[in-house]
């Protein structure tokens, strides 16, 4: 049984913000990509940031926002939600990457560790 309260967009909005505000804290501790952590490709510490957000994601967020725009004049609903929140997730990376912005990795720390030892 789902409840009902789990059936709105509302709160599938504020899951996602969550959703981001969780991602970006696993980026601090262990370097793992927010958009897809269990496929991480990328080594962060070569990656631009913006505000302690990858760059990349905000290209990923325009596009997300043009689709999400393109959806709504095109009437396709469901699509456009999707969109928006993937949205919801990039502002919920953002908020919590802009108060992390200045706190050390705790992934960086553990790396310059390893290797200093080796």
């Amino acid at each position: 049984m789902i409840p009902a309260e789990r059936l709105t967009k509302r709160y599938f909005r504020r899951w996602f913000y969550w959703r981001g505000i969780s991602r970006a804290l696993l980026f601090q501790q262990q370097g793992l990509d927010m958009e897809s952590p269990q496929e991480t490709t990328h080594d962060f510490s070569r990656v631009p940031m913006i505000g302690g957000v990858p760059r990349y994601l905000y290209r990923l967020a325009l596009r997300e926002l043009v689709a999400m725009g393109r959806a709504l004049f095109q009437g396709r609903p469901v699509e456009r939600f999707e969109h928006e929140l993937w949205l919801w997730m990039f502002a919920g990376i953002a908020r919590q990457r802009w108060r992390d912005r200045r706190a050390p990795f705790a992934w960086t720390s553990r790396r310059s560790s390893a290797t200093s030892t080796a």
